[in-house]
């Protein structure tokens, strides 16, 4: 998992590629963390994303219940089949998940 962080204005950009797994959680996590403290609606880029498991997932919806119970949402940004194949196979609805500009569901 590669994950990269951008903060710019406050507002926070986390660019999260590879295989989004067990072994990278922690520091998804941490990214995710950091965007509850940041202003504005954060922007999870996963477009070069090329497989997520259930751990990542359940982070992604929780930071987006977390932002969400602040007024705010998780934008996501190339979201990728791998992304809404995974959320689907692991029984989230679409009222789940984070969604945004540039949404792509090949």
């Amino acid at each position: 998992m590669n994950i990269g962080l951008q903060e710019s204005g406050g507002r926070v950009r986390i660019q999260a590629g590879g295989e989004l797994d067990p072994s990278g959680a922690a520091e998804l996590r941490a990214a995710l963390l950091q965007t509850l403290a940041s202003s504005g609606n954060p922007v999870l880029d996963l477009g070069a994303a090329e497989s997520i498991d259930l751990s990542c997932l359940q982070l992604i919806v929780a930071a987006n219940r977390a932002l969400g119970a602040r007024k705010r949402r998780l934008e996501l940004r190339d979201p990728r089949c791998v992304f809404v194949n995974a959320a689907r196979d692991c029984g989230f609805s679409p009222a789940d998940l984070p969604m945004g500009h540039g949404d792509r569901h090949e």
